[in-house]
Order: C-alpha cells, then sequence, then structure tokens
C-alpha cells in the first residue's frame, strides 16, 4: 500500500495551537486593525486581541487586549463567530505549522478613537484602515475573514488550511 505524498507530510508536521478572542470595530466602511510585530501574521494586518490569562474569561480577555493593543477602553458586543486556521509557521523549530482558533465579537469604543503608535508586545501601532485596502497580500487570514463578513458573505464554519501561506520579511502596510 502506497503512502499519499501529501498525508506523509502532514504526519511530520509539529503543530502548536493557539486560542485567541479578537474585537472587530468598524467606523463607516474602515477596520481597526493592529500592525503584527512578530508571529505568522508579522509585518501584516491583523485584528486586536490575542490570547488568555490565567483564569481569565472570554470578555475580560478582549477588553484587555484591545486596551493593551490600541490604548482605548471598549465593550463587547455580538459573538460574530468561532473559526479555526491552519497556517505554516516555523518557530524556532519547536513546530511547523499553528492552528488559530480565534474568537470574534464586535466590539464599541467608549471612546474616541484617534489613532497611533501605542507599541504591545506584538504590535505597533493601529489604523482605521478601508476595508477596500485590506489584501491577502498585506493581512492576516482573520481579517480577510472579517472583512467578507463585513461585505455581507457568509464566512465558511470549517477549518481553512493555508499551505501557501508566508511569513512575511518586510512591512506590507
Amino acid at each position: 500500500m502506497s503512502v499519499d505524498v501529501k498525508e506523509g507530510i502532514r504526519r511530520m508536521e509539529k503543530w502548536k495551537q493557539h486560542l485567541g478572542v479578537y474585537g472587530v470595530y468598524t467606523i463607516g466602511e474602515k477596520l481597526l486593525v493592529v500592525k503584527k510585530t512578530r508571529g505568522p501574521y508579522i509585518n501584516r494586518y491583523d485584528l486586536p486581541g490575542g490570547s488568555f490569562d490565567q483564569n481569565e474569561s472570554i470578555n475580560e480577555c478582549l477588553i484587555r487586549e484591545l486596551k493593551e493593543e490600541i490604548g482605548y477602553s471598549f465593550v463587547a458586543g455580538k459573538m460574530i463567530g468561532i473559526y479555526d486556521y491552519l497556517v505554516p509557521w516555523n518557530q524556532e523549530n519547536n513546530h511547523t505549522h499553528i492552528h488559530h482558533l480565534a474568537i470574534y465579537y464586535q466590539v464599541d469604543s467608549k471612546e474616541t478613537i484617534v489613532e497611533n503608535n501605542i507599541v504591545a508586545d506584538d504590535t505597533a501601532g493601529f489604523e482605521l484602515i478601508n476595508i477596500s485596502e485590506l489584501t491577502q497580500e498585506n493581512s492576516s487570514p482573520l481579517v480577510i475573514d472579517i472583512v467578507d463578513y463585513l461585505n455581507e458573505k457568509d464566512l465558511v464554519n470549517s477549518i481553512k488550511r493555508y499551505d501557501n501561506w508566508k511569513v512575511l520579511l518586510s512591512e506590507s502596510f
């Protein structure tokens, strides 16, 4: 019995799992995005949000991450959904891929947002950018899915595998 080449390659993959919660904030046709400085989405636009601290609820994590990355206070609104992505990413030979589980919430700001260059542990500022300017070349899969959602396209509730994903070595924004 022959072994399928793709199946053989997949057996050699070492996975890291990442669970995060992300805020979707819009003003008109503009989406709030952060500039990633590390991870598989380095040098791309991503959604503000991130990982849970110990004993932290989804809402607490979302509000904390937005405050850290954006510098403003937000309130969580409607849950958009939970989606997962498989992305090649080799970090110091610890793993070859990341299985990224993303929980999306609409959020509202308690304050007027003025763009700035706040630096968090994995972001370098944020922008309110027109959704027509967000592409697969300059954005994370999370942003691309949310742009589809904002354009009233149904999000596919199945795992999305990005076998040809490229980690960018220079900024795309």
